[in-house]
Order: structure tokens, then C-alpha cells, then sequence
């Protein structure tokens, strides 16, 4: 699909009509989600970084969206280095973010936009990275939503972190109501490391906790 956002932002150029941040922003959403076709052309991410270019020759400046859907497009091609430092120029983008506080939901912006970096990083296991991210979302008071914690669980148990799980987990617990993937990540991370008595532990308290028992 992004061949044809691509077409059509070539094709207001074309015929004199100004191309609008809308526009760019749903060519970045078509590459990320190109990106994040495991048979996409390796080269996606390079259309994401001609669109940076494209922004700076008519003047236009990136919104929080913007700034989500490049940091989307790196992760998913793998690009963490990229990721991060996209996530750092939206963080020091004072237009953006006071841009930001004008569009319903703004701060859930943000947390996306740290929640697709920290994906990122353990894609590439760099699972200590994350966690800095994630220390660093705390600092600054960026929501820390649902879909946030069960991404943090899911990644730290992929990474094979039992130790780490089970403290993040433990920490969440304390605020909100763990949901069923929370409990899955956790349980999942104790039976990779042969933590069986444990695992059968956090099993027994889902059961509990989600009232299957």
C-alpha cells in the first residue's frame, strides 16, 4: 500500500497542489505497516527517512504522529538505532509537544511512541535498553497504559528475563489489575527458566486474580 500513498503524494507535486502533514502521515503508516510484513522489502525503511527529507524541503514540521509513525516504521524494520533517536528529537521537539496537547488523547501519543521504541529494543535484545526506556518513561511521568505493561512482560519473557518479569509484574500489580497476558508473560518466563514451583505459583494466583477458580 505504501507504493500507492507514495503515488499519490508524487502526484499533488505533479499537478501544483501542496502536499498536507495528513498526507505524509498516512504514507509513514502504510511503510510501518509494510515494515511490519515479515516479507517487506528491506528498503522500506530508507522511504521513511526521504519523507524526513521531503518534510524539510517544503517547510513542514512533524507532528507527534509523525514522530509515532517513524519510530512504528524503525522498529518494525529493526532500525532500534533509528527508533531511539527519533524518540529523543519528539521528547526535545518543544512545537511538537505543545502541538501535542491539542489532539484528544496526546499524552497516549507519546506512549506509544516510547512503547514502539522499547518493542525495538527487544526485538534486538537489547532488553536492558528497555528497561532504561522504561525507567525513563516513570521519570517523566509518560502514561503507562495496558497495552505498555503487557508489551514490557511479553518482551522481558521472550528475552528469557524470568527475574525481571517477575519484578516489573510485581510493581504493576501494586497500581492496576493484571490481565490474563500479564499472567501468561509472567507464568511464561518462569517455565522457560525452569522455574516450575514459581511458575505454578503465578498460575494458581491468575486463576484467582481473573476469578477461574
Amino acid at each position: 500500500q505504501w507504493e500507492k500513498t507514495l503515488e499519490l503524494l508524487n502526484r499533488m507535486e505533479t499537478q501544483g497542489v501542496e502536499s498536507s502533514l495528513w498526507a505524509f502521515n498516512a504514507h509513514l503508516r502504510a511503510l510501518s505497516r509494510a515494515a511490519a510484513n515479515p516479507n517487506n522489502n528491506s528498503t522500506v525503511w530508507e522511504q521513511g527517512l526521504r519523507v524526513v527529507d521531503m518534510l524539510e524541503e517544503r517547510g513542514l514540521m512533524p507532528t507527534p504522529i509523525t514522530y509515532v509513525e517513524l519510530i512504528r516504521l524503525f522498529s518494525a524494520d529493526k532500525k532500534w538505532e533509528m527508533a531511539l533517536e527519533f524518540l529523543d528529537l519528539y521528547e526535545s521537539d518543544t512545537d511538537a509537544i505543545e502541538a501535542g496537547k491539542t489532539i484528544a488523547d496526546s499524552q497516549n501519543l507519546l506512549t506509544q511512541a516510547y512503547g514502539a521504541a522499547i518493542d525495538s529494543c527487544f526485538k534486538n535484545g537489547l532488553w536492558e535498553r528497555a528497561l532504561q526506556l522504561a525507567s525513563r518513561m516513570s521519570k517523566k511521568g509518560v502514561e503507562q497504559n495496558q497495552y505498555y505493561r503487557e508489551l514490557m512482560l511479553r518482551g522481558l519473557a521472550s528475552s528469557r528475563q524470568w527475574a525481571q518479569a517477575v519484578e516489573k509484574f510485581e510493581e504493576m500489580k501494586k497500581t492496576v489489575k493484571p490481565t490474563e497476558a500479564m499472567f501468561v508473560s509472567v507464568v511464561s518466563a518462569l517455565e522457560k527458566a525452569g522455574k516450575k514451583k514459581m511458575a505454578t505459583k503465578y498460575y494458581e494466583m491468575s486463576l484467582h486474580e481473573l476469578g477461574l477458580k
